[in-house]
């Protein structure tokens, strides 16, 4: 776990090759993924996460391939790209047409998650690949669980804790959990604070955290429970705007990077 956590902009990318929703800047809004990385990088951003947006039933690698191209030469950032990367040649393509690193959601390896993380890595580095584990907690008769969801939304009676700690020595750079929504009461996806302070005891790699948030308060949480950094949408949309985020981060006691 490091010290100073990292703000990550999270821009959804359509089939058009657009930001999915625009970013909004001094009244104006940005509606070409290059000007919206350019701006978030000039705020101060510590890193852009270019995502596939759905396309019909579901979000497609070749969305993001003119945009990493694109910002690769103009944005002096790190590029992630979060596609639906399902083989080792996948993650080769996303990152040759320009991601300093890409996502890998851990679901999408079936019954052999640390088997399907692994042979991404050997085809792509060990600083390469961010393992994403989707994740649910269950109340049981032996307390409470947080289970692997499987890409359809189905548990898999994977224990998270156990497969993170594994994770990492596979090659995984870093981790990042995607906190499911506990019931359709609960609305949105939230950071989940007790999972992530049960997974950095263990982990010698950085942590994330991504969830659907609202206002800056949720974005504290997990940070203040030991996440390294917080990937958001949030912040991809400008509202708040990256200074008003940093400023209610830094007087909520959380420490940031320069």
């Amino acid at each position: 776990m490091t010290l100073a956590r990292r703000l990550c902009a999270l821009v959804d990318v359509d089939e058009r090759g657009r930001p999915a929703r625009p970013y909004s800047r001094g009244g104006l809004d940005a509606t070409f993924v290059e000007a919206v990385a350019a701006f978030l990088v000039q705020d101060g951003i510590d890193e852009v996460w270019l995502r596939a947006a759905p396309v019909r039933t579901a979000p497609d690698i070749k969305i993001l391939f003119e945009s990493l191209q694109i910002l690769e030469k103009r944005v002096f950032a790190p590029l992630v790209a979060w596609a639906p990367v399902e083989s080792p040649a996948d993650a080769r393509l996303l990152l040759s047409f320009g991601a300093d690193r890409v996502v890998v959601d851990v679901n999408r390896g079936g019954a052999d998650p640390l088997g399907f993380i692994e042979r991404v890595v050997e085809a792509t580095g060990y600083d390469r690949v961010v393992a994403a584990v989707h994740t649910r907690r269950l109340v049981t008769d032996k307390g409470i669980v947080f289970e692997l969801v499987g890409p359809g939304g189905d548990g898999t009676d994977i224990s998270v804790l156990a497969l993170i700690d594994r994770l990492q020595g596979v090659g995984a750079a870093e981790i990042m959990l995607v906190p499911t929504k506990g019931s359709p009461e609960q609305g949105r996806m939230r950071h989940d604070g007790d999972l992530i302070e049960k997974a950095t005891t263990t982990l010698s790699i950085p942590l994330l955290s991504h969830a659907e948030e609202t206002e800056v308060a949720d974005l504290a949480t997990p940070l203040l429970m030991g996440a390294d950094g917080i990937v958001s949408a949030l912040i991809g949309a400008g509202r708040p705007s990256l200074a008003e985020v940093r400023r209610a981060l830094t007087e909520y006691g959380v420490p940031l990077r320069s």
